[in-house]
């Protein structure tokens, strides 16, 4: 025997007259109903189907007929699982009045085997849902079979006309009228696209016939074959005739409030709520008020997403408003309408005749008062209102600029140097914020210009090496007081450049200096000249070609050195013999003393000219003059 657990125990309720059987469950709320056949006699209580919607589960209603009611646990096997019974409603109570039970009945009882009468399972009871919506749907006994799941041409009331209207066949006959049906003259209802955009119960009927009752949640939009009705009574909008069962898609025009903007045009449906109730929005990807309007043409139609909505334009975008708070009594503020836009933020002077400091914030509700506003002077802050301060500003835009509490008045407007920083102008105005303000040094010069400034420094010879790893740019003040630019390497240096003084630098530079410029020119290179002889007097050979034989000559000893010293191999010995020659040639020749009188050692031909030396001398050789040394510099 199987025990029947109410956690998980559902009550069954299958129809004698057809049907899905319909499940509850029974959670201990409510009293369950005898087992066996009932007549079920109770307002409309709904029960979940399993089989419903291929298998997914769905819910119908209870109608006034007998019906079989039995009991399970929910589980493998069974007609309810244990994921299911999540689903089930509870049992409607067992009362008089709901139920009428077959004593002679029990669980394994089937439909027939009941001794009370059942209501006929052919109820004669419809449901007319009239197409326009001129009349509220209503119930008639009338025999209209012939006409169910289709249209006729129905009189309510002998003081009114036909009306078309749908029939449908319906199990709760509440309060049917008698109608007059006129066969000869057929009708038909359109199935068209209605809307709803507040909350209401609505009932239906769709494009195929099926009567539907349901809840608009604040928004409903679907096709039916007659006028919906509401509880409560609530607007309904046409959309126009369905296409294949489906609401047609609508255009939407977007109007700019300011009228700034070119119209957007849309088929987001979900404008559709908006335009019927004539609200404006704010829409993704722009920050201006939007009307919505319902449009045939759809031209270069593109998707939008509504971010906020407001009854009009005026509500949406209202012109701002503005307080004034005292800086000194912040109790005290003064409300405008006067254009302030520019201020918000900022602490302002008012017009003369109202003095003091005043913070400028937006206002967005109404005001209690409205006093027009003139400003004279804005600042960043209460402290710079209330305060003078002083701005410097590098003439060349290098430096930050210094906010000073120093009373610079005889100075404001003109340009100064600081002593603490001798290659700087300076110049001079009242700043309008106190943040990060200070006490000043004292000022070595003063100029009525940034380019009398800047042309006052020393015209100067420098160069610079970046002995950085990486690129730098390099900024310098030219003699002309014009900023310029250069580009340095790795490695690389400059050339020598005629400037004020440079304006970047980097701890890795070498900066050398070379004397003032002349004319803008820089001074000629000066080389140290050395005492030591035979080196610059050398014959045939320039002190800078001496120099530089005499540097690779000792470079090949040095690497020499290495190699026999440490095992440093070098990888150009060839190179190192060539120039240790050199040095030895030019050695050579340093030891001829042109002061010693030169003899010929020919064969005793003189120096004179190749005529009167001839071969004939025996030494093959027209001329003897080797005193004369040959040059040993070339290189």
């Amino acid at each position: 025997m199987t025990t029947f657990l109410p956690s998980v125990g559902y009550i069954g309720f299958q129809p004698c007259c057809g049907g899905p059987t319909l499940y509850f469950s029974n959670n201990g709320t409510t009293v369950i109903p005898n087992l066996g056949i009932n007549v079920y006699e109770g307002p409309g209580a709904t029960g979940y189907d399993p089989l419903a919607n291929a298998g997914a589960g769905g819910y119908a209603l209870l109608t006034h007929q007998c019906y079989k009611v039995f009991r399970g646990n929910a589980g493998p096997g069974q007609p309810i699982t244990g994921a299911e019974y999540g689903n089930l409603l509870p049992v409607p109570t067992n009362t008089p009045s709901n139920y009428t039970w077959d004593s002679t009945t029990t669980y394994e009882s089937t439909c027939g085997d009941e001794v009370i009468t059942c209501p006929s399972c052919t109820p004669q009871c419809y449901t007319l849902y009239s197409c326009d919506g001129s009349v509220p749907p209503l119930n008639t006994d009338t025999d209209l079979s012939a006409y169910v799941n289709g249209f006729a041409l129905i009189q309510v009331d002998a003081d009114f006309g036909f009306t078309c209207f749908y029939v449908l066949e319906s199990l709760f006959c509440s309060n049917p009228i008698t109608v007059v049906v006129d066969g000869d003259t057929p009708c038909t209802c359109e199935c068209t696209c209605y809307e709803i955009v507040e909350e209401a119960k609505v009932s239906y009927v769709d494009c195929d016939g099926n009567e539907i009752d349901t809840d608009t949640n604040g928004y409903w939009k679907d096709c039916s074959l007659v006028y919906p009705f509401t509880n409560p009574q609530v607007p309904v909008t046409d959309n126009g005739p369905c296409v294949n069962g489906l609401c047609a898609d609508q255009c939407f025009e977007l109007t700019d409030c300011d009228g700034l903007l070119d119209p957007i045009y849309t088929t987001a449906q979900s404008l559709s709520a908006y335009a019927i109730l004539g609200q404006t929005v704010i829409i993704q990807g722009y920050n201006n008020c939007w009307t919505v309007t319902d449009t045939v043409v759809c031209d270069c139609a593109i998707d939008v997403i509504v971010l906020q909505a407001y009854p009009d334009c005026e509500t949406c975008n209202p012109a701002p408003n503005y307080t004034l708070t005292n800086c000194d009594d912040l109790g005290t503020i003064v409300y405008t309408s006067s254009d302030l836009s520019a201020y918000v933020g900022q602490v302002v002077e008012r017009d003369p005749d109202c003095p003091g400091c005043w913070i400028v914030a937006e206002y967005n509700s109404p005001i209690p008062s409205n006093t027009p506003v003139t400003i004279t002077q804005a600042y960043d802050d209460c402290e710079a209102c209330k305060t003078t301060y002083y701005v410097l500003s590098d003439c060349t835009d290098t430096e930050a600029d210094i906010i000073t509490s120093t009373d610079l008045s005889t100075y404001a407007g003109d340009i100064i140097i600081l002593e603490w920083c001798p290659t700087t102008c300076w110049s001079v105005a009242v700043s309008s914020t106190s943040v990060g303000a200070g006490i000043l040094g004292d000022i070595s010069n003063q100029f009525d210009s940034c380019l009398e400034c800047l042309t006052s420094f020393p015209c100067v010879c420098s160069r610079l090496k970046n002995h950085d790893i990486v690129s730098h740019t390099y900024e310098y003040l030219d003699c002309e007081g014009v900023v310029q630019t250069i580009t340095l390497t790795a490695g690389e240096r400059s050339d020598r450049i005629c400037m004020a003084h440079w304006l970047t630098s980097y701890a890795t530079d070498y900066v050398e200096y070379f004397g003032n410029c002349v004319d803008g020119v820089c001074p000629p290179p000066v080389y140290i000249k050395r005492s030591v002889k035979p080196g610059y007097n050398t014959p045939t050979c320039s002190a800078e070609k001496y120099e530089k034989i005499s540097c690779k000559a000792s470079q090949a000893l040095y690497r020499n050195v290495l190699t026999l010293r440490y095992g440093i191999s070098n990888c150009c010995p060839e190179e190192d013999e060539y120039w240790l020659v050199k040095k030895e040639l030019i050695d050579l020749a340093a030891l001829y003393n042109p002061d010693y009188p030169c003899t010929p050692t020919g064969c005793g031909c003189g120096c004179g000219s190749a005529s009167s030396c001839g071969s004939s001398c025996g030494c093959g050789q027209p001329n003897d003059c080797s005193c004369n040394q040959p040059s040993t510099c070339n290189s």
